[in-house]
């Protein structure tokens, strides 16, 4: 599966903020619990979209839970 090989490539930071997002944090949220800029959290969110070859924050998380990279107890 293709976007299994994508998963491979996200940065650690990267798989922080997918999990973030799968919680339902906004950036701001997300922003404030890594202490840092929302802007850096944009680019985490928008770098792990491509990386996982999907357009919205609703398939990051879908991606995740398919890949294992987050559970629903995590949730």
């Amino acid at each position: 599966d293709q976007q299994a090989k994508f998963v491979e490539h996200l940065r650690e930071r990267e798989k922080e903020a997918v999990c973030a997002v799968a919680r339902g944090l906004t950036n701001s949220e997300i922003a404030t619990a890594f202490q840092i800029s929302t802007e850096t959290v944009k680019s985490l969110v928008s770098d792990s979209r491509s990386k996982l070859a999907v357009r919205q924050r609703t398939q990051i998380v879908e991606s995740a839970l398919m890949h294992d990279l987050i559970n629903l107890q995590q949730l």
